[in-house]
């Protein structure tokens, strides 16, 4: 256990949201796998979707017309996929284990909570707020509202400028190796939990630590962090 003195003083925790705080991962994977059997693909939740988490928009496009040369089928696996996922996200949407009771305890500490999520603003509100989780936040940049995605760290930043926190006063928990890269590109700590992807050398060596959950990183946030 760290002592007091020589904990980390921090000001701000800043959070990811798909396959961190909610489980949405599984979902969008349980939908390519549908698709993909039914375009006659076999399994690609294993391999195609695998390489799509992490990345959005254009990134996506140029992974899946690399995996599906045929553009056609390409087209229609994103399309249907897209469709499925967000009409199975209207039901089969959770929060991660142990996300609520964090955020729920730190509402009662001095420190600033954000959230940056590459996915779009429409989508990110009515997730959140529909799992009553809006409330615990302080500010919300999501990725129509930057111009350059993950890894860049044009998102981080721009949740420092808002929050007037300095890197160095900051905390990210990520759970993609994009992410890891963005935050650590800003300068910022950051706690990989990973979800369908695991950690790899790279981001091990960036992270301050690799947790398994959310309660083992809130476990080495208390014995590492001031929160101030």
């Amino acid at each position: 256990m760290v002592s007091t003195m020589n904990k980390k003083p921090i000001k701000l925790i800043i959070f990811d949201v798909d396959g961190l705080m909610l489980d949405t991962e599984s979902v969008w994977k349980k939908a390519w796998t549908t698709i993909g059997f039914n375009a006659g693909l076999g399994d690609i939740g294993d391999s195609v979707f695998l390489k799509l988490v992490g990345i959005s928009g254009k990134a996506v496009e140029d992974v899946v017309y690399r995996e599906i040369p045929n553009a056609k089928t390409a087209k229609y696996v994103m399309e249907q996929s897209r469709a499925l996922g967000m009409e199975l996200l209207k039901s089969e949407l959770y929060p991660k284990p142990g996300v609520v009771e964090f955020l729920n305890q730190l509402d009662h500490l001095p420190i600033k909570v954000a959230v940056a999520t590459t996915t779009a603003r429409e989508a990110t509100d009515e997730r959140l707020n529909r799992l009553d989780l809006m409330r615990h936040f302080d500010c919300v940049v999501c990725g129509d509202e930057v111009k350059n995605r993950k890894p860049d760290p044009e998102i981080y930043l721009k949740v420092l400028k808002h929050m007037m926190v300095k890197p160095e006063e900051a905390l990210v928990l990520e759970d993609s190796i994009v992410g890891v890269h963005a935050a650590s590109n800003a300068g910022i700590d950051v706690i990989q939990i990973p979800d369908l992807i695991p950690a790899n050398d790279l981001t091990k060596s960036l992270a301050v630590t690799v947790c398994d959950c959310m309660d083992q990183a809130k476990a080495y946030i208390d014995a590492h962090y001031q929160m101030v």
